[in-house]
């Protein structure tokens, strides 16, 4: 289901809230991907600000981002 979303945001240029299983532990993201290369996805994080690569198998959980419209 995770590579399954992520196809689907980098198609449809949408963001996406993960979950990361890194070296550092496990934290939150909201990141909108760039490109999958050799099971690596390299995407903008707007939690860190920066483009960064995560590997896929790191991924534990991916979901669409609700956007919030004011009114």
């Amino acid at each position: 289901m995770v590579e399954f979303i992520v196809n689907q945001a980098l198609k449809m240029h949408r963001k996406i809230e993960i979950i990361y299983l890194c070296d550092k532990g496990i934290t939150e993201r909201v990141i909108k991907p760039i490109k999958l290369e050799n099971n690596v996805l390299e995407a903008f994080c707007f939690t860190k600000n920066s483009i960064r690569k995560f590997k896929m198998e790191g991924i534990l959980s991916a979901s669409y981002t609700i956007s919030k419209k004011a009114g």
